[in-house]
């Protein structure tokens, strides 16, 4: 950034748009940029499809794009290897042009500054009750999302309007509505923690099928070693097609069975 915006430089700083990828917050990053009158400014978390330009501008347009040169040529959904090249730089000679990147600054609303593009595709916040009778709003009214289910949020309520009395300070409801929030914050990370589990299951099983199809190759040929042609590859193919579909078999015959 810095040696290709050195020379279109037309005031005395720059400023650097980031998002918050790690390596861009480590002291020495900064310390570089702060060196070169360079002011970084990180974008909010989750914010990245609202303001990052290149999310908006140019590569939904270049995924549409590979797609469909891709049909046109192969007649298939699925991009091979020897075609990526032919499929990919064109679209993306297209996706990548001055219109699409012209277009993205403005539907950021970064330049020209217009924040109320990106303002009003923002959820509005949810309306509270009237006041209590002690005039004050009560922060039971608002239920922010993310816990796994309406009776786990309301029995948290529960709990934090028997352990805080609801006529406190407002300081006090700031801390029951923030407890809430790190109660979402929880759920959220636990279902995150659940899918990388079981992505994780996933691959050990197939890397299992793989190791069981390698091992009944190895004793066919009667050797330790084995040596991959296209034909053994076609052979193991073969292989793990056959007890999948016997796998298959075998569970539509239990099926059967249960329903007689």
């Amino acid at each position: 950034f810095e040696e290709h915006t050195r020379s279109k430089t037309t005031g005395s700083k720059r400023l650097l748009i980031l998002d918050n990828y790690r390596s861009y917050t480590i002291p020495e990053f900064r310390a570089f940029y702060e060196e070169k009158d360079i002011v970084l400014f990180w974008m909010l978390p989750y914010s990245s499809h609202l303001l990052q330009l290149l999310d908006i501008g140019c590569f939904g347009p270049l995924k549409q794009d590979v797609k469909w040169n891709n049909q046109s040529i192969n007649q298939s959904v699925i991009l091979r290897k020897q075609d990526f090249f032919q499929v990919f730089w064109p679209a993306a000679q297209k996706a990548f042009s001055s219109q699409n990147i012209e277009s993205a600054w403005l539907k950021s609303g970064i330049w020209p500054f217009e924040p109320e593009r990106v303002l009003k595709k923002l959820p509005k916040p949810r309306q509270t009750s009237p006041s209590t009778s002690h005039g004050q709003k009560r922060s039971g009214d608002y239920l922010p999302f993310g816990l796994s289910s309406p009776s786990n949020r309301k029995r948290l309520r529960t709990i934090l309007k028997n352990a805080v009395d609801e006529s406190s300070s407002e300081s006090v409801s700031l801390m029951k509505d923030t407890i809430v929030r790190l109660s979402c914050d929880l759920t959220l990370s636990k279902n995150r923690e659940q899918s990388l589990s079981n992505a994780l299951n996933h691959k050990q099983k197939r890397r299992k099928r793989s190791k069981r199809v390698l091992e009944e190759l190895r004793s066919e040929e009667g050797s330790g070693t084995l040596f991959m042609s296209p034909s053994k590859i076609q052979r193991a193919q073969d292989i793990a097609d056959g007890r999948e579909a016997a796998k298959a078999a075998q569970k539509a015959q239990k099926a059967e069975q249960q329903l007689e």
